[in-house]
Protein backbone atom coordinates (compact mmCIF):
# COMPACT_ATOMS: atom_id res chain seq x y z
CA UNK A 1 0.00 0.00 0.00
CA UNK A 2 1.24 3.52 -0.68
CA UNK A 3 0.55 7.00 0.63
CA UNK A 4 0.27 8.56 -2.80
CA UNK A 5 0.14 12.22 -1.88
CA UNK A 6 3.14 11.88 0.38
CA UNK A 7 5.15 10.25 -2.40
CA UNK A 8 4.13 13.01 -4.81
CA UNK A 9 5.34 15.69 -2.39
CA UNK A 10 8.54 13.79 -1.68
CA UNK A 11 9.23 13.35 -5.40
CA UNK A 12 8.53 17.04 -5.99
CA UNK A 13 11.03 18.03 -3.32
CA UNK A 14 13.61 15.65 -4.73
CA UNK A 15 13.01 16.94 -8.23
CA UNK A 16 13.41 20.57 -7.07
CA UNK A 17 16.61 19.64 -5.24
CA UNK A 18 18.10 17.87 -8.26
CA UNK A 19 17.13 20.69 -10.63
CA UNK A 20 18.66 23.30 -8.32
CA UNK A 21 21.90 21.31 -8.29
CA UNK A 22 21.81 20.26 -11.94
CA UNK A 23 25.14 22.01 -12.58
CA UNK A 24 26.71 18.96 -10.94
CA UNK A 25 25.44 16.88 -13.86
CA UNK A 26 27.21 18.88 -16.58
CA UNK A 27 28.89 16.48 -18.95
CA UNK A 28 26.94 13.55 -17.49
CA UNK A 29 24.32 12.82 -20.15
CA UNK A 30 22.98 9.79 -18.30
CA UNK A 31 22.05 11.86 -15.26
CA UNK A 32 20.50 14.63 -17.36
CA UNK A 33 18.36 12.06 -19.16
CA UNK A 34 17.45 10.36 -15.87
CA UNK A 35 16.32 13.70 -14.41
CA UNK A 36 14.09 14.36 -17.43
CA UNK A 37 12.58 10.88 -17.10
CA UNK A 38 12.07 11.42 -13.39
CA UNK A 39 10.15 14.64 -14.07
CA UNK A 40 7.90 13.03 -16.68
CA UNK A 41 7.05 10.16 -14.32
CA UNK A 42 6.29 12.60 -11.51
CA UNK A 43 3.88 14.59 -13.68
CA UNK A 44 2.12 11.37 -14.68
CA UNK A 45 1.77 10.20 -11.05
CA UNK A 46 0.25 13.54 -10.09
CA UNK A 47 -2.14 13.44 -13.05
CA UNK A 48 -3.31 9.94 -12.14
CA UNK A 49 -3.68 10.83 -8.47
CA UNK A 50 -5.82 13.87 -9.31
CA UNK A 51 -8.08 11.67 -11.45
CA UNK A 52 -8.76 9.49 -8.40
CA UNK A 53 -9.88 12.52 -6.38
CA UNK A 54 -12.79 13.18 -8.76
CA UNK A 55 -15.83 11.64 -7.00
CA UNK A 56 -18.30 9.41 -8.82
CA UNK A 57 -20.94 9.80 -6.13
CA UNK A 58 -23.36 11.56 -8.48
CA UNK A 59 -23.19 8.70 -10.99
CA UNK A 60 -23.68 6.14 -8.23
CA UNK A 61 -26.63 8.06 -6.78
CA UNK A 62 -28.23 8.34 -10.23
CA UNK A 63 -27.81 4.59 -10.65
CA UNK A 64 -29.46 3.87 -7.29
CA UNK A 65 -32.38 6.21 -7.98
CA UNK A 66 -32.97 4.76 -11.44
CA UNK A 67 -32.71 1.19 -10.12
CA UNK A 68 -35.21 1.91 -7.36
CA UNK A 69 -37.82 3.29 -9.77
CA UNK A 70 -37.21 0.53 -12.29
CA UNK A 71 -37.51 -2.25 -9.73
CA UNK A 72 -40.68 -0.73 -8.30
CA UNK A 73 -42.19 -0.84 -11.78
CA UNK A 74 -40.88 -4.37 -12.13
CA UNK A 75 -42.78 -5.32 -9.02
CA UNK A 76 -45.96 -3.88 -10.51
CA UNK A 77 -45.33 -5.89 -13.66
CA UNK A 78 -44.78 -9.16 -11.80
CA UNK A 79 -48.02 -8.65 -9.88
CA UNK A 80 -49.92 -8.12 -13.12
CA UNK A 81 -48.33 -11.17 -14.73
CA UNK A 82 -49.03 -13.30 -11.67
CA UNK A 83 -52.72 -12.49 -11.81
CA UNK A 84 -52.87 -12.91 -15.59
CA UNK A 85 -50.77 -16.00 -16.25
CA UNK A 86 -50.87 -19.69 -15.53
CA UNK A 87 -49.89 -21.24 -12.19
CA UNK A 88 -46.52 -22.51 -13.46
CA UNK A 89 -45.66 -19.03 -14.73
CA UNK A 90 -46.76 -17.56 -11.42
CA UNK A 91 -44.29 -19.72 -9.50
CA UNK A 92 -41.47 -18.66 -11.81
CA UNK A 93 -42.34 -15.01 -11.29
CA UNK A 94 -42.45 -15.45 -7.53
CA UNK A 95 -38.95 -16.96 -7.66
CA UNK A 96 -37.59 -14.17 -9.85
CA UNK A 97 -39.26 -11.53 -7.70
CA UNK A 98 -37.56 -12.96 -4.63
CA UNK A 99 -34.23 -13.11 -6.49
CA UNK A 100 -34.21 -9.51 -7.68
CA UNK A 101 -35.21 -8.23 -4.24
CA UNK A 102 -32.18 -10.06 -2.84
CA UNK A 103 -29.86 -8.70 -5.52
CA UNK A 104 -31.28 -5.21 -5.02
CA UNK A 105 -30.39 -5.36 -1.32
CA UNK A 106 -26.89 -6.49 -2.31
CA UNK A 107 -26.60 -3.58 -4.78
CA UNK A 108 -25.80 -6.17 -7.49
CA UNK A 109 -26.94 -4.17 -10.48
CA UNK A 110 -25.82 -6.66 -13.12
CA UNK A 111 -27.97 -9.40 -11.61
CA UNK A 112 -30.88 -6.98 -11.18
CA UNK A 113 -30.81 -6.09 -14.86
CA UNK A 114 -30.57 -9.72 -15.95
CA UNK A 115 -33.54 -10.72 -13.79
CA UNK A 116 -35.62 -7.77 -14.97
CA UNK A 117 -34.90 -8.76 -18.57
CA UNK A 118 -36.15 -12.29 -17.85
CA UNK A 119 -39.31 -10.93 -16.20
CA UNK A 120 -39.88 -8.63 -19.17
CA UNK A 121 -39.55 -11.59 -21.55
CA UNK A 122 -42.42 -13.32 -19.77
CA UNK A 123 -44.70 -10.49 -20.97
CA UNK A 124 -44.57 -11.75 -24.58
CA UNK A 125 -47.58 -14.04 -24.30
CA UNK A 126 -49.46 -11.84 -21.86
CA UNK A 127 -49.85 -8.56 -23.77
CA UNK A 128 -53.67 -8.60 -23.98
CA UNK A 129 -54.15 -9.49 -20.32
CA UNK A 130 -51.57 -6.91 -19.26
CA UNK A 131 -53.21 -4.21 -21.40
CA UNK A 132 -56.51 -4.94 -19.68
CA UNK A 133 -54.80 -4.13 -16.37
CA UNK A 134 -53.30 -0.87 -17.61
CA UNK A 135 -49.94 -2.22 -18.74
CA UNK A 136 -50.33 -1.38 -22.43
CA UNK A 137 -47.62 -1.24 -25.08
CA UNK A 138 -46.72 2.34 -24.18
CA UNK A 139 -46.10 1.28 -20.56
CA UNK A 140 -43.97 -1.65 -21.67
CA UNK A 141 -42.00 0.59 -24.05
CA UNK A 142 -41.31 2.99 -21.18
CA UNK A 143 -40.21 0.00 -19.11
CA UNK A 144 -37.78 -1.04 -21.86
CA UNK A 145 -36.44 2.51 -22.05
CA UNK A 146 -35.75 2.54 -18.32
CA UNK A 147 -34.00 -0.82 -18.62
CA UNK A 148 -31.79 0.52 -21.41
CA UNK A 149 -31.04 3.73 -19.46
CA UNK A 150 -30.05 1.80 -16.36
CA UNK A 151 -27.92 -0.56 -18.43
CA UNK A 152 -26.09 2.45 -19.90
CA UNK A 153 -25.48 3.88 -16.42
CA UNK A 154 -24.24 0.50 -15.20
CA UNK A 155 -21.84 0.26 -18.16
CA UNK A 156 -20.54 3.77 -17.57
CA UNK A 157 -20.07 3.10 -13.86
CA UNK A 158 -18.17 -0.10 -14.58
CA UNK A 159 -15.93 1.73 -17.06
CA UNK A 160 -15.16 4.44 -14.50
CA UNK A 161 -14.37 1.86 -11.83
CA UNK A 162 -12.14 -0.10 -14.20
CA UNK A 163 -10.30 3.07 -15.19
CA UNK A 164 -9.76 4.06 -11.55
CA UNK A 165 -8.42 0.59 -10.76
CA UNK A 166 -6.07 0.79 -13.76
CA UNK A 167 -4.89 4.24 -12.64
CA UNK A 168 -4.08 2.93 -9.17
CA UNK A 169 -2.07 0.08 -10.66
CA UNK A 170 -0.15 2.52 -12.88
CA UNK A 171 0.61 4.75 -9.89
CA UNK A 172 2.13 1.78 -8.04
CA UNK A 173 4.20 0.89 -11.11
CA UNK A 174 5.41 4.49 -11.52
CA UNK A 175 6.37 4.68 -7.84
CA UNK A 176 8.63 1.68 -8.35
CA UNK A 177 10.11 3.16 -11.52
CA UNK A 178 10.87 6.51 -9.87
CA UNK A 179 12.55 4.81 -6.92
CA UNK A 180 14.57 2.69 -9.35
CA UNK A 181 15.73 5.77 -11.27
CA UNK A 182 16.84 7.41 -8.03
CA UNK A 183 18.55 4.29 -6.72
CA UNK A 184 20.26 3.40 -10.01
CA UNK A 185 21.34 6.89 -11.12
CA UNK A 186 21.44 9.44 -8.32
CA UNK A 187 22.26 7.38 -5.22
CA UNK A 188 25.59 6.17 -6.71
CA UNK A 189 26.40 9.70 -7.90
CA UNK A 190 25.80 11.17 -4.44
CA UNK A 191 28.01 8.46 -2.96
CA UNK A 192 30.84 9.63 -5.23
CA UNK A 193 30.56 13.30 -4.22
CA UNK A 194 30.07 12.42 -0.55
CA UNK A 195 33.52 13.55 0.60
CA UNK A 196 33.62 16.79 -1.37
CA UNK A 197 30.11 18.07 -0.55
CA UNK A 198 28.85 16.42 2.63
CA UNK A 199 26.06 18.96 3.28
CA UNK A 200 24.68 18.48 -0.22
CA UNK A 201 24.71 14.71 0.16
CA UNK A 202 23.05 14.90 3.58
CA UNK A 203 20.25 17.03 2.12
CA UNK A 204 19.73 14.47 -0.62
CA UNK A 205 19.63 11.61 1.85
CA UNK A 206 17.09 13.42 4.01
CA UNK A 207 14.82 13.87 0.99
CA UNK A 208 15.20 10.20 0.08
CA UNK A 209 14.22 9.09 3.57
CA UNK A 210 10.81 7.44 3.86
CA UNK A 211 8.06 9.04 5.90
CA UNK A 212 8.85 7.53 9.27
CA UNK A 213 10.39 9.03 12.36
CA UNK A 214 14.14 8.55 12.46
CA UNK A 215 15.01 6.46 15.54
CA UNK A 216 17.67 7.55 17.96
CA UNK A 217 21.16 6.12 17.43
CA UNK A 218 21.42 2.42 18.18
CA UNK A 219 17.71 1.66 18.03
CA UNK A 220 15.96 -0.31 15.33
CA UNK A 221 13.49 1.25 12.92
CA UNK A 222 9.97 0.65 14.23
CA UNK A 223 7.14 1.25 11.79
CA UNK A 224 3.91 2.94 12.80
CA UNK A 225 0.96 1.52 10.88
CA UNK A 226 -2.83 1.63 10.88
CA UNK A 227 -4.79 -1.22 9.34
CA UNK A 228 -8.22 -2.78 9.34
CA UNK A 229 -11.06 -4.01 7.17
CA UNK A 230 -13.91 -2.31 5.29
CA UNK A 231 -17.23 -4.16 5.13
CA UNK A 232 -20.81 -3.61 3.97
CA UNK A 233 -22.99 -2.80 7.00
CA UNK A 234 -25.95 -4.78 5.59
CA UNK A 235 -24.29 -7.92 4.28
CA UNK A 236 -21.01 -7.98 6.19
CA UNK A 237 -19.23 -8.62 2.88
CA UNK A 238 -15.80 -7.01 2.31
CA UNK A 239 -15.74 -3.80 0.28
CA UNK A 240 -13.06 -3.76 -2.42
CA UNK A 241 -11.29 -0.54 -3.51
CA UNK A 242 -12.64 1.53 -0.63
CA UNK A 243 -10.45 4.63 -0.16
CA UNK A 244 -9.12 5.13 3.37
CA UNK A 245 -7.42 8.47 3.99
CA UNK A 246 -6.61 11.04 6.61
CA UNK A 247 -8.91 14.04 6.26
CA UNK A 248 -6.10 16.29 5.06
CA UNK A 249 -5.49 13.76 2.21
CA UNK A 250 -1.87 13.38 3.28
CA UNK A 251 -2.13 9.64 3.79
CA UNK A 252 -4.22 7.49 1.48
CA UNK A 253 -4.66 3.84 0.54
CA UNK A 254 -7.32 1.44 -0.82
CA UNK A 255 -8.79 -1.81 0.46
CA UNK A 256 -8.18 -5.10 -1.34
CA UNK A 257 -10.64 -7.83 -2.35
CA UNK A 258 -10.83 -8.99 1.28
CA UNK A 259 -11.64 -5.46 2.45
CA UNK A 260 -8.19 -5.15 4.09
CA UNK A 261 -6.32 -1.84 4.06
CA UNK A 262 -2.99 -0.64 5.42
CA UNK A 263 -1.81 2.92 6.05
CA UNK A 264 1.91 2.54 6.61
CA UNK A 265 4.91 4.75 7.36
CA UNK A 266 2.86 6.99 9.64
CA UNK A 267 4.16 9.59 12.06
CA UNK A 268 3.20 9.61 15.73
CA UNK A 269 0.42 11.93 16.80
CA UNK A 270 -3.31 12.43 16.14
CA UNK A 271 -4.71 11.28 12.82
CA UNK A 272 -8.27 11.87 11.60
CA UNK A 273 -9.20 8.99 9.29
CA UNK A 274 -12.23 8.45 7.07
CA UNK A 275 -13.33 5.90 4.50
CA UNK A 276 -15.46 6.05 1.34
CA UNK A 277 -16.41 3.75 -1.51
CA UNK A 278 -18.61 3.85 -4.59
CA UNK A 279 -22.24 3.22 -3.66
CA UNK A 280 -21.79 3.90 0.06
CA UNK A 281 -22.23 6.80 2.46
CA UNK A 282 -18.78 8.09 3.51
CA UNK A 283 -17.81 7.05 7.03
CA UNK A 284 -17.69 9.58 9.85
CA UNK A 285 -14.05 10.57 10.45
CA UNK A 286 -12.41 8.76 13.37
CA UNK A 287 -9.54 10.26 15.34
CA UNK A 288 -6.68 7.92 16.18
CA UNK A 289 -3.72 8.96 18.32
CA UNK A 290 -0.56 7.09 17.40
CA UNK A 291 2.67 6.59 19.29
CA UNK A 292 5.91 5.45 17.67
CA UNK A 293 5.68 1.78 16.82
CA UNK A 294 1.89 1.58 17.24
CA UNK A 295 0.00 -0.71 14.88
CA UNK A 296 -3.66 -0.30 15.86
CA UNK A 297 -6.65 -1.70 14.01
CA UNK A 298 -9.51 0.49 12.78
CA UNK A 299 -12.41 -1.19 10.98
CA UNK A 300 -15.06 0.56 8.89
CA UNK A 301 -18.63 -0.63 8.24
CA UNK A 302 -20.02 1.38 5.33
CA UNK A 303 -23.73 2.01 4.88
CA UNK A 304 -25.04 1.65 1.29
CA UNK A 305 -26.46 4.84 -0.21
CA UNK A 306 -30.19 5.11 0.52
CA UNK A 307 -32.65 3.95 -2.12
CA UNK A 308 -36.43 4.16 -2.31
CA UNK A 309 -38.33 1.11 -1.09
CA UNK A 310 -39.42 -1.38 -3.73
Amino acid sequence: MTNTLFFINRFKNLNAFLVSNSQLFEGKATLVEALATLQSRLYRIEELHNSLLVPITALTRDKNQQASVHLRNGRQLTKALSSAGEESANQLLIQKMSSYRREFNRSNLAQQLALMAEIRALCTDQTERLAARGFDQAWLTAFDTRQATLQAIATQLQQVRSLRAANRREIVSLHKEVNYILAYNFDPFMAIVDDSQPLLVESYRNLRRLNRRKPSTGTAVVETNLSGTVTDSLTGEPVNEAVVRSTDNFYETTSDADGYYLLDELEAGPLLVTCEADGYTPATPVEVTLANGDRPTLNFSLVPLPTAAI
